[in-house]
């Protein structure tokens, strides 16, 4: 694969450790309770970045390689500085606590220019997806096990039973996604029966997740994967296994307590919490005319007064931005991040990968689809499997080039 030659001194395994140990921090992956990393995560990631960011300013004015998504991912980096500045202006938070903010929200896409230049070879990457799946899913199932014990921390720390039992999802958990993908995709590919048991033990995580829209999309691009890419066998197989896991889902506490939650939240559409949300963002929430064209930027916790009113907001209205998708990250980020999406979407839909990839679009599809109401494409829970999977893309488009 003929990227740029990196000037990193740093050997092959050093770079392998450096982005695993930026995963890590990324996401504070799993996040044990009974350690507080969060406050050394949040300081050896500052340090990690000072790193990677001087492959995204080489990019940005020497590489002269055509690449598939570097365009798009240019300007998502743009929008986040041109944010950063606008809620210096409009919202009095300095431009340093503004780039703070965005730091593990979205500034992980800069590992994406990292990956380029260290020519990380795609084995690799792919093993890591596989260990950082492996690890989130029995980090997940362990926690479902022994629930209300606590190991890792659980984003849904209340107590709620309104889908039928408690909802548990920790940190990175994207990469549980990513790994069902890939895995799927390698059991089309006839790579090993233990794919059947990756496939089967994330799928389990992905329900018991109990995020509607999660789970309706993931069988849904798995129905159309079977039914157009696997063979008469393989589909066989896997049509039985759904069709049974849908059958014990359906007759389950657990969709029933899913279907009311969805009836109730169509009987009132027009007082629907998002729907207000997302009114009152694009409106009365702007605090000047140019931020509609340049973005609020992300807010710092309480010690902004940006951070102090949307903070305010989550407590007195329920009004999340994180909950509203692409508008949100309109909200945050600007027109610019939803055209550079727009960009990354196209050119990844459009692009015919091998057999063995396949994997990689129906992630991006996926995160499309959910990405329309849910925070996938600024949320660091995601955020880093996205960068492993428009890095694949590249090498697998680069090797295509190549070959013609």
């Amino acid at each position: 694969m003929q990227l740029t030659n990196t000037r990193n001194a740093m050997t092959g395994k050093m770079k392998y450790v450096f982005i695993f140990l930026y995963t890590f921090c990324s996401v504070n992956f799993i996040s044990p309770s009974l350690i507080e990393m969060s406050d050394i995560s949040k300081y050896l990631y500052t340090i990690l970045n000072l790193v990677v960011i001087e492959s995204t300013v080489y990019f940005f004015l020497k590489q002269k390689y055509q690449l598939l998504l570097s365009k798009g991912v240019k300007i998502l980096i743009i929008s986040i500085v041109i944010s950063s500045i606008s809620s210096f202006f409009f919202w009095e938070q300095s431009f340093s606590d503004s780039l703070y903010a965005s730091l593990f929200p979205v500034l992980g896409y800069n590992l994406y220019f990292y990956l380029l230049r260290s020519r990380i070879e795609v084995n690799q990457i792919e093993f890591l997806i596989k260990v950082l799946g492996i690890v989130s899913v029995f980090a997940f199932l362990i926690s479902f096990t022994i629930y209300p014990v606590e190991i890792f921390r659980n984003s849904f720390s209340e107590h709620d039973l309104s889908r039928g039992f408690q909802r548990i999802q920790l940190r990175g958990f994207g990469f549980i996604y990513l790994f069902y993908f890939m895995s799927l995709n390698k059991i089309s590919n006839k790579e090993g029966s233990s794919w059947f048991i990756w496939m089967g033990l994330s799928l389990i995580c992905i329900i018991l997740s109990l995020t509607r829209t999660y789970i309706i999309f993931t069988l849904l691009l798995s129905g159309i994967y079977i039914l157009r890419n696997s063979s008469i066998y393989i589909k066989i197989i896997l049509v039985i296994v759904l069709y049974l896991g849908g059958q014990t889902i359906s007759d389950s506490k657990i969709f029933q307590k899913l279907s009311e939650t969805t009836s109730k939240d169509l009987e009132s559409a027009e007082d629907y919490i998002r729907i207000k949300a997302a009114t009152y963002f694009i409106g009365d929430f702007q605090p000047s005319p140019y931020t509609k064209i340049l973005g609020n930027g992300f807010p710092y916790g309480t010690k902004s007064k940006f951070g102090r009113f949307t903070e305010n907001l989550k407590k007195t209205d329920w009004f999340f931005i994180d909950d509203l998708g692409l508008l949100g990250l309109y909200i945050y980020l600007g027109p610019l991040a939803i055209i550079a999406y727009l960009v990354i979407f196209y050119k990844t839909f459009k692009v015919k990968l091998p057999s063995e990839f396949l994997y990689l679009k129906l992630f991006m599809v996926f995160i499309f689809l959910i990405g329309l109401n849910s925070y996938a494409t600024y949320n660091s829970d995601f955020l880093i499997a996205i960068v492993f999977v428009f890095y694949l893309y590249e090498c697998v488009y680069v090797e295509k080039q190549i070959s013609k």
